[in-house]
């Protein structure tokens, strides 16, 4: 009798599984991030100093992030390429438990012929300003990069 009960249940547990048609993908729609984007500024979590925010000016050099439509990358310092590739466009919600928020961030993963990188962009664009902040997942000592689109 036993048996038969969980026989029955296990039925009725997989009668009822229903294969959901949803798939989950990263969105497509890159059109806020394309575009070129000159560097302005990096500050480091250490707090100000001379060189903190790092700016262009301090630096001695010009960076101009590329991102296309077709998914590609160059990264120019001072007009010439120190990197480049594709890239995949991430969206996703981050619960903090310990400080009770939700954060919603937008990603940018990148792959060197066709090799995934261990380098992701975690960003939020603010007007013409695109911040690449690892801040918003909690990445300790870590700088936040600030572009503007030109």
């Amino acid at each position: 009798m036993k048996n038969i009960l969980i026989l029955a249940l296990v039925i009725l547990t997989i009668a009822s599984c229903k294969k959901s048609t949803k798939t989950t993908s990263s969105p497509t729609d890159t059109s806020s991030i394309v575009g070129n984007w000159k560097w302005i500024e990096t500050q480091f979590g250490y707090g100000p100093s001379d060189s903190n925010p790092l700016r262009p000016q301090y630096a001695g050099y010009q960076k101009v992030l590329s991102l296309t439509t077709d998914h590609s990358f160059i990264l120019k310092k001072d007009n010439v390429i120190i990197d480049s590739g594709t890239y995949t466009h991430g969206h996703a919600n981050y619960v903090d438990s310990f400080f009770n928020e939700r954060f919603i961030y937008d990603s940018i993963l990148y792959y060197h012929k066709g090799i995934k990188s261990s380098n992701i962009d975690y960003y939020k664009i603010y007007n013409d300003t695109l911040l690449f902040d690892p801040g918003i997942i909690h990445i300790l000592g870590a700088a936040s990069v600030f572009w503007k689109k030109q």
